[in-house]
């Protein structure tokens, strides 16, 4: 069995902070924009989302071509993302979307 992502990053990394954050915050609007059923490609989860882009912010990364390479290369990013990486384009969309 592959080792477990979360066992790589040490207990006080700065995603661990931005998991817990995101899981404090009221993101029903996100939900709700964003609904995970209908036709086509599941979606992503807008938690999920979110806490790959506050943590990309964090870190100082903009680029969503550059987080969506990070989402597939970087223990932390994939540890964000469950190793399910998102299209650059829903991660530009994600933020700016009604």
């Amino acid at each position: 069995m592959p080792p477990s992502l979360r066992e790589w990053l040490p207990e006080d990394h700065r995603v661990w902070f931005v998991l817990g954050v995101v899981e404090e915050l009221d993101t029903s609007g996100f939900h709700a924009r964003h609904p995970k059923v209908g036709p086509g490609r599941r979606a992503f989860d807008p938690d999920l989302l979110l806490g790959v882009l506050v943590y990309a912010y964090a870190v100082g990364e903009r680029s969503s071509r550059r987080i969506e390479t990070l989402c597939g290369e970087h223990v932390a990013f994939r540890v964000l993302c469950g190793r399910d990486v998102p299209d650059h384009t829903v991660i530009s969309r994600f933020p700016r979307d009604p």
